[in-house]
């Protein structure tokens, strides 16, 4: 996994690793996240990823054909877990802004 290179929310038309994405992590981020479709442009544009992005949460875009079926074997790299933001089921972690709004 340290080999591969995706785009990003964060990376502009650059390639980021795995390595430098999770360096650029949240404290309170605790998954991965990403997304899989036909082009970054797309992608870019896609509702799935607003409420990470609200957050401040970087997406990678994974945009090959077998990223899908990698990211179905992978579960996880440097002990932070994959999360794939079209899937059901994606948590955020809320944290002290959303905490204190929830009082």
């Amino acid at each position: 996994m340290e080999l591969l290179r995706f785009h990003s929310t964060e990376s502009g038309e650059e390639l980021t690793t795995m390595k430098d994405y999770v360096t650029r992590m949240k404290p309170e981020q605790k998954s991965i996240y990403y997304i899989t479709g036909d082009s970054k442009k797309k992608l870019e544009s896609s509702p799935f990823i607003e409420q990470a992005r609200r957050r401040g949460f970087e997406v990678l875009f994974m945009t090959e054909p077998i990223d899908e079926y990698v990211m179905q074997q992978v579960k996880d790299f440097e002990d932070k877990k994959f999360a794939c933001l079209t899937k059901e089921g994606v948590h955020f972690e809320e944290n002290e802004d959303e905490k204190k709004k929830l009082e």
